[in-house]
């Protein structure tokens, strides 16, 4: 390794090193307590040094959220490995994203923060293209499959489906289930008095959307749940062994 090579690696590894200790902050205070003096305080480095990566404790979260966004596209990735219908990938693809929520609860908000306004106008232009591009790949992977359903006709052509306009969909329907399973699980709502099982509510919600779209096989077709279960055998079973262990990454 040269030294213009290694420098640029330590750089690196110093932004990394700085994106932990901001989101060890959040995970304590949530962004309203974050602030590039408390970075600094908790890291071995300068003011000068910590703004030199991050010009506004909003770039940190841009950041944040494109190390978010990496760790999704690596959990979705999985689906291409998976032996299943285009239906079946994508209640993988929810799979992997509800996993994520569980695994990373501070970083899972940290992509939701980040669509604010007050946010996005601090933020300078370098970030927030970088998040736009993280997010393109992660939509591309469920136009992608959505086109290759119609394709084989597993979605029917008469359907006229838009594909980006399913994916917003699927993505607005994953991130609300899972807000509201968050409120199920610490006994807030009135669904856990009807018997409401926060585990399989994104299956089911999937399903709907999917029915909805005539994507076949029908959920009365299949047995999802069994889908279901064997996603997190094949793709997610490291993952879901740190679950069990009660383990989370932030």
């Amino acid at each position: 390794m040269n030294t213009k090579t290694r420098k640029a690696q330590e750089i690196a590894n110093r932004e990394e090193l700085l994106l932990d200790i901001a989101l060890e902050l959040m995970a304590e205070t949530g962004f309203a307590g974050l602030t590039m003096d408390k970075i600094t305080q908790r890291s071995q480095y300068s003011k000068g040094t910590v703004y030199n990566h991050f010009a506004c404790k909003e770039d940190v979260l841009c950041a944040l959220c494109c190390r978010s966004m990496r760790l999704q596209i690596e959990l979705y990735q999985r689906i291409n490995d998976f032996a299943g219908s285009t239906r079946e990938k994508m209640i993988a693809m929810a799979y992997g994203y509800r996993l994520f929520n569980r695994l990373y609860p501070t970083l899972s908000m940290v992509v939701l923060s980040m669509k604010t306004p007050n946010i996005m106008e601090k933020t300078s232009s370098i970030r927030s293209t970088s998040v736009s591009e993280h997010e393109n790949k992660i939509v591309g992977i469920a136009v992608k499959l959505i086109e290759e359903a119609v394709a084989l006709g597993e979605i029917p052509a008469s359907q006229n489906v838009d594909a980006n306009a399913a994916t917003f969909a699927a993505w607005s329907m994953a991130f609300g289930t899972n807000a509201l399973s968050s409120a199920v699980v610490n006994k807030s709502s009135k669904f856990c008095s009807a018997g409401f099982d926060s585990q399989y509510a994104l299956l089911y919600n999937v399903n709907l959307l999917c029915d909805g779209l005539n994507w076949k096989p029908l959920s009365n077709q299949q047995d999802y749940l069994a889908t279901w279960q064997r996603i997190g055998q094949e793709l997610y079973a490291k993952e879901l062994a740190m679950l069990e262990q009660n383990e989370t990454l932030y």
